[in-house]
């Protein structure tokens, strides 16, 4: 579970960072 939680977390946080990488 705890690692399924963190596979989530950091596919959010490699959406974030390519939607902040757009100009």
């Amino acid at each position: 579970d705890i690692i399924y939680n963190r596979s989530i977390q950091e596919a959010l946080a490699n959406e974030e960072d390519f939607f902040r990488s757009r100009p």
